[in-house]
């Protein structure tokens, strides 16, 4: 949801609130770019031809005074191919 927020404020912010439109939206989250908004050290990314978002992960465990720590190195995500990031890969039966 953070990031579908930070989408929506950098469309507004463009195109200011009355001329929202969907291309705007579209637009503006395809220009996010590392944006970790849980500074948990890797941020979500898209473009025109990637929308994965997360490009990795990494474990954690919380601590009973409520700090965690990381309990795994990074694990980076491959991107999906070309040919399956269209919306017919996705919407097929």
């Amino acid at each position: 949801m953070m990031v579908v927020a930070k989408g929506l404020q950098i469309a507004v912010d463009t195109v200011g609130y009355e001329k929202l439109h969907r291309e705007a939206v579209k637009t503006a989250l395809e220009s996010i770019k590392d944006y970790d908004p849980l500074e948990m050290g890797m941020g979500y990314s898209y473009s025109a031809t990637d929308r994965c978002g997360l490009n990795g992960c990494r474990f954690y465990e919380w601590n009973k005074d409520g700090t965690q720590k990381p309990i795994s190195d990074w694990y980076k995500f491959k991107s999906l191919p070309p040919e399956h990031r269209t919306n017919k890969y996705w919407l097929a039966d």
